[in-house]
């Protein structure tokens, strides 16, 4: 959020009410929620959770930017949630065809207070009593017969409602959220979400929320399978379908085959989406991210480059077609590297690919700069002073960064700056694989103006696409955007 000046904070809402169980008795589904389950099988549930706090923690590093986690059982218990669902409620004529237009019954459930059990679809349920300050429902369990709920906007029962219902709900709070932090609340879901949400507008605005106060939606591409479907929870969990992608789902059973590092490698995958509007508007095979963003690193040959800035300068404006250098070690044809100018830059500003290195005289490689427009033959011959021998590396392709990478960013993976230039073995596997993932973020210096001096920003002219230079970005404490998305546990 630093193009706008304004700090962030991601909520991710878990929803450990998702069903751990649900079987079918008389025409009547009933379910168990994760939360209700946890009481026999908290180890899995536990497990779940401390997954996506890894995950979570990981990302929040990655980006700058702080995340809270709210649980459905906190989301259910805020007063303005309650208080927004019992004026649904109380209008179910009005929100019941918007929401569920095949009955136009709202899905409101409250657990057994004996077993936890649920009926799934409510067709047990019914509005007993209605006062000016609490709703009583009656429902009935498979096991235990009958059971009263009280919903108040203080207190009352723990209620369970449809994805349809909680997300109006959600965006509702966000509304009056906003109202008192003056936050710009933003949502983000899945594409799926993109015919819903016409249904959630027209919930919204039978609450009295206008259009120019309803936050923000960002719809994110979605990962099928092999079938073009979206890659589904519930086939994964309750049919077994995606057996052979456990290694890919499990996150413990992912870095322990990847190595940690691979949360960074997908981290920057998805960087590339946001970078770019033909990448971020469309959806993407769980195969693709597999095989370009999990499995297809480590085996490419990189390097860090430490270059002045006004070399530097020349070679992103392709008028510099050698690289000159007392030793190199270990330099293959078609090595990538990338250039990190020092201070006062202090970025990596673009990216090389060389050819394999010329070893010659000090003479001779002097000869060599006098045909090379930005190299001075008097001022190489003073800094191979001493050298029987030295290098040459020819600079076969260059591509520029739209924006430089900064030296805070790269502190974040453990960067030191090189005093030559550094291969990056495993010993650099997190900035390496962020570097690696960074090839969407180049573009070939032919299609950019020569740069003015002085000012890497300024490096290219036309329009400018904000990249990870941008992206990830320290967040200022000032005013703050709520961003909130869903994650089943």
């Amino acid at each position: 959020m630093s193009h706008f000046h304004k700090g962030a904070v991601v909520r991710v809402g878990a929803l450990e009410n998702a069903p751990a169980k649900k079987f079918n008795v008389g025409g009547v589904t009933y379910q168990l929620s994760h939360a209700a389950a946890s009481t026999s099988d908290s180890a899995q549930v536990k497990s779940y959770y401390e997954s996506l706090a890894s995950v979570l923690a990981c990302v929040s590093s990655l980006a700058g930017v702080p995340y809270q986690v709210q649980f459905y059982s906190d989301f259910q218990r805020d007063r303005v949630v309650r208080r927004t669902l019992m004026n649904v409620i109380r209008d179910e004529r009005l929100f019941g065809p918007i929401l569920h237009p095949a009955d136009g019954r709202l899905r409101i459930r409250f657990p057994c207070p004996s077993c936890a059990l649920e009926d799934r679809h409510a067709h047990t349920l019914s509005l007993e009593e209605a006062t000016a300050t609490a709703l009583t429902f009656r429902s009935r369990c498979l096991h235990h017969g009958e059971f009263c709920s009280v919903l108040s906007e203080t207190g009352g029962d723990y209620v369970h409602v449809s994805t349809m219902l909680r997300n109006v709900l959600k965006e509702a709070a966000l509304v009056e959220e906003s109202r008192v932090t003056g936050a710009v609340p933003v949502i983000v879901k899945g594409r799926d979400w993109v015919q819903a949400t016409d249904s959630v507008s027209m919930a919204l605005e039978g609450l009295g929320y206008s259009f120019l106060e309803r936050p923000i939606r960002i719809m994110a591409p979605l990962v099928e399978d092999w079938t073009g479907a979206k890659l589904s929870k519930s086939v994964y969990f309750e049919k077994g379908v995606y057996r052979d992608l456990d290694r890919y789902v499990d996150v413990d059973r992912l870095k322990e085959r990847h190595g940690p590092s691979v949360i960074n490698r997908l981290w920057v995958e998805v960087l590339s989406w946001v970078s770019s509007p033909r990448k971020f508007f469309r959806n993407y095979s769980i195969e693709y991210l597999i095989g370009h963003a999990i499995e297809s690193l480590g085996e490419e040959c990189a390097a860090i480059l430490s270059v002045r800035e006004r070399p530097a300068r020349a070679i992103m404006n392709g008028e510099k077609r050698y690289e000159f250098r007392r030793r190199f070690y270990d330099v293959r044809d078609g090595t990538e590297m990338f250039v990190y100018v020092g201070r006062p830059v202090q970025a990596i500003v673009g990216r090389i690919r060389v050819g394999s290195p010329i070893v010659a005289s000090v003479d001779e490689l002097c000869e060599l700069a006098e045909r090379d427009s930005r190299s001075s033959a008097e001022g190489l011959r003073d800094y191979l002073g001493g050298c029987g021998q030295a290098f040459a590396l020819p600079i076969l392709e260059h591509r520029v960064l739209r924006e430089p990478i900064e030296k805070w960013q790269l502190d974040q993976y453990g960067f030191t700056p090189p005093r030559s230039y550094v291969r990056l073995t495993d010993k650099h596997s997190r900035l390496r694989d962020f570097l690696l993932l960074l090839d969407r973020q180049f573009v070939p210096t032919a299609e950019w103006l020569p740069a003015p001096e002085g000012c890497w920003s300024n490096f290219a002219s036309g329009p400018r696409l904000r990249s990870t230079a941008s992206t990830i970005s320290r967040a200022p404490t000032t005013a703050c955007s709520s961003v909130a998305t869903d994650t089943p546990l």
